[in-house]
């Protein structure tokens, strides 16, 4: 829509240029002597002329004339905007032509599979029975990907917008979860990372899901440091999630000495590690000697 726009702005300039090179010397400075709309059926001409900037019984302006189109196009509701110029003994008569937008039968949407269409069609506030508004609809397209974002769907992307006759569609991507490669892991057993991941392959990618799994590995205390990074998938609505690791140290050794009066010398060595093995458990081993002597393994 943006791309018809800049093109429709150059051809208007060129109009405008036309139509007063071909008026001559007879039109350099003629008064405006009537303005009105021709074309719209929906419309009033009353909202139209309501952004016009040009004025009855003064001098006409190419430049006034050509912001004039651009503010009429800018309402939303023309696919295409013209200007007629006819002389009159009393000045120059101005008639804007415009072309309306169809009038809205039904939104679309197609892509979609996160929300159905019915909740879509709740934040879009084009109604079938009104003449198609392109600067309404940039609106309603903003609150559908502000739904998306909300609920953690930041990739997802409105790619196209089709208007045929009075059925607007709306082509929504909505990128999934690719491979997902875990590194840097030593010791960590990939599987034990993979199992606080709650997105897996083919999901749709919500980058909230994947917060809170990232916060689940840091609040485990096996790694200093997890970052992720993206790359194109093997599909291309597919994206690959990059998960890179630095491990932390997670064994770690008691060791206590006493002495007593009575009991002598006692102590004890303890080996603890939260990682044991890279499994995601806890092992212990330990033992304490003296009055009170024992030795024990745990794992949890």
């Amino acid at each position: 829509m943006t791309e018809n726009l800049k093109k429709t702005g150059r051809f208007f300039t060129l109009l405008l240029a036309v139509l007063f090179l071909s008026a001559g010397t007879a039109l350099a400075d003629p008064l405006v002597a009537a303005i009105d709309v021709e074309g719209n059926e929906h419309v009033v001409t009353e909202h139209i002329l309501g952004v016009v900037g040009s004025r009855v019984g003064e001098p006409l302006s190419r430049e006034q004339l050509q912001s004039d189109v651009e503010a009429i196009y800018g309402l939303g509701f023309f696919s295409f905007v013209d200007i007629d110029l006819q002389s009159l003994a009393s000045g120059a008569a101005v008639t804007y032509l415009v072309t309306e937008n169809p009038v809205v039968e039904a939104v679309t949407f197609s892509g979609n599979s996160i929300f159905k269409d019915e909740e879509l069609m709740k934040v879009v506030f084009t109604a079938p029975g009104n003449v198609f508004n392109r600067v309404f609809f940039r609106h309603d397209l903003d609150r559908i990907q502000e739904k998306y974002n909300k609920a953690g769907y930041v990739m997802v992307k409105i790619s196209d917008v089709q208007v045929e006759g009075g059925i607007i569609n709306v082509e929504i991507v909505e990128p999934r979860v690719g491979d997902i490669i875990i590194q840097g892991n030593r010791k960590t057993k990939t599987k034990v990372i993979e199992r606080e991941l709650k997105l897996k392959k083919g999901d749709p990618f919500n980058a909230t899901i994947l917060r809170h799994s990232i916060n689940r590995l840091q609040g485990k205390g096996f790694f200093e440091d997890v970052s992720v990074g993206f790359e194109p998938g093997e599909e291309t609505d597919m994206t690959d999630i990059i998960l890179t690791v630095s491990e932390a140290k997670t064994g770690r050794v008691g060791l206590s000495v006493s002495h007593g009066t009575e009991s002598g010398w006692s102590g004890g060595l303890t080996y603890t590690d939260t990682n044991w093995k890279g499994l995601g458990h806890i092992g212990e081993v330990g033992f304490e000697t003296g009055d009170n002597e024992q030795y024990w393994i745990s794992y949890t």
